[in-house]
């Protein structure tokens, strides 16, 4: 394995490059070509298809993504989007398999599926793929950080952009440079090099994301100085990094592994339990590994302690921003599937001992590997084929309500201001369709519109009808009327009424609603 006083390879392997490029394409367009060429716009995608200002990704630290979509165009487009995203994905890929030296095609194969299929990215694509293509750059900046500061001279220093950039863009895939030093540590500690210098030289490319944060913090407050705003305390911002005390570490610690064994023991996917049986059996498979190769080399106990206190080190550092932020979201456990590419890194190296039992290890891995990347493209697909259902029975159920609207008495379209009081997704039209069991974020809705923002993105954009909605904030006045709070829920008789010259829509009973960026 490469040390930090050697070079990982010089030039690009062209060949491997166009082999990567090959299979995540491939990988991607049978998990998620059905997204990208119908583009069923839904909650956070449906209020971003077009971007009118940057303050919210400001508020919530993301001050470079405004940015990377500058230069991108304002509008979501699908298919640009998803042909973006497996550029990145396959570039970061090449990056990683270089880092880790994974050689043989067929795992290589195997982590373009992985991490080309895999939930998080699902979820990314169902809802969020307005930003689908800046999370795969920042994942590709964050990579890069580590290559660079692997492969060239003073490129410590250097990785301190990389990383700077990742951050600025969205935070969580800077858990995924983390991760890979920590899986590098290991494989060096396996074969066979000293404890003190693997920690000491990971030490090092540690403080450099150390010193990345530490510049990306003051890079927000100026940003939020210059424009006025303030933190937004949402799931991967730095907005609860001040309030620390032993009892909240000790918390946080305890949020971050509760979050990894959530994801270990209780995944998402299509067919939860088989996901959960590969997940115990790549562990015991990765256990198994670890021994073979600690007995296979004769590792001191001081090899072997050091291998524990890495082993010890990886479920915080896979997912360090639910440590730093005190929050966790499907979004943000994304380097958690390159546990999954550490099994493969481990099958190749058992395989270099020529033992008979590395070829029987190597095929189960690779059989686990697949039941996993066929499993996420089921997941995926149905989770399009939901997003496509959702977006008829909103057009239906919006119809319906315009059809009301201007049937009320004294309603004017494009003059007369609407105020939509409560959820549609609470209201008694939101149904669970057989077969949807999905609770993941954006995905236990039955309609394309969720908060409020949305209903006049909707209605803008999918219907093209001219509407001046009430805004979030006034709107509660209204929510807060005798007079509202008698009304029955749509679809019912009165539950449109003409109230001081606004035309109020009710949809849901009034309750605390958290209306969260994700």
């Amino acid at each position: 394995m490469t040390n930090k006083n050697q070079a990982l390879r010089p030039g690009v392997d062209l060949k491997k490059l166009k082999f990567i490029f090959l299979w995540v394409f491939a990988f991607g367009l049978v998990a998620h070509g059905f997204c990208y060429f119908n583009g069923n716009f839904s909650h956070d995608s449906l209020f971003s298809i077009y971007e009118e200002s940057p303050d919210i990704n400001i508020a919530v630290g993301r001050f470079l993504r405004p940015v990377y979509r500058m230069l991108r165009g304002n509008f979501a487009l699908p298919v640009i989007n998803g042909f973006l995203s497996l550029v990145y994905l396959s570039l970061a890929i090449y990056l990683l398999s270089d880092i880790m030296e994974i050689r043989r095609k067929n795992f290589l194969a195997l982590t373009c599926g992985l991490l080309s299929t895999n939930v998080t990215f699902s979820l990314m694509n169902a809802t969020y793929f307005h930003d689908s293509d800046a999370y795969m750059l920042s994942l590709l900046l964050a990579l890069g950080g580590v290559w660079v500061a692997l492969r060239l001279r003073h490129g410590i220093c250097w990785s301190v952009l990389f990383y700077f950039c990742s951050l600025g863009i969205y935070q969580a895939y800077i858990d995924a440079a983390i991760y890979v030093f920590l899986m590098l540590a290991l494989v060096r500690l396996l074969q066979g090099e000293r404890v003190k210098r693997v920690y000491l030289e990971s030490l090092q490319y540690l403080l450099a994301i150390a010193a990345a944060m530490v510049l990306y913090y003051i890079g927000i407050k100026v940003t939020q100085h210059f424009a006025n705003l303030s933190d937004g305390a949402y799931y991967n911002t730095l907005s609860n990094v001040t309030a620390l005390s032993l009892g909240s570490v000790f918390q946080r610690l305890f949020t971050c592994l509760f979050a990894d064994a959530a994801w270990f023991l209780v995944p998402s996917g299509h067919s939860i339990p088989v996901v959960t049986v590969v997940n115990v059996l790549m562990l015991l498979a990765a256990v198994w590994m670890v021994i073979g190769l600690i007995r296979f080399r004769h590792l001191p106990t001081a090899s072997v302690f050091g291998i524990l206190g890495v082993l010890a080190a990886i479920p915080f550092g896979m997912n360090a921003i639910t440590v730093i932020s005190d929050m966790y979201h499907a979004l943000t456990l994304y380097a958690l599937y390159f546990s999954y590419v550490w099994v493969l890194v481990l099958a190749e190296l058992y395989l270099a001992t020529g033992k008979p039992a590395a070829q029987r290890g190597k095929l189960a891995c690779a059989i686990l590997a697949g039941i996993l990347i066929f499993d996420g493209c089921l997941f995926s697909n149905e989770s399009y084929l939901k997003k496509e259902l959702e977006n008829s029975a909103t057009l239906s159920v919006f119809t319906r309500i315009l059809s009301r609207m201007e049937s009320t008495p004294g309603f004017v379209p494009g003059q007369t201001r609407v105020a939509f009081v409560g959820l549609l997704l609470d209201g008694p039209l939101s149904y669970g369709s057989p077969g949807f069991c999905y609770t993941n974020t954006g995905m236990g809705h039955s309609f394309n519109v969720s908060y409020h923002d949305t209903y006049e993105t909707y209605l803008s954009y999918y219907l093209g009808y001219p509407v001046d909605c009430v805004d979030s904030t006034e709107i509660i006045e209204y929510e807060q009327m005798e007079q509202v709070t008698a009304m029955p829920l749509f679809p019912a008789e009165g539950s449109i009424q003409m109230i001081d010259d606004v035309l109020v829509v009710k949809f849901s009973h009034i309750q605390e609603e958290e209306e969260a960026v994700e």
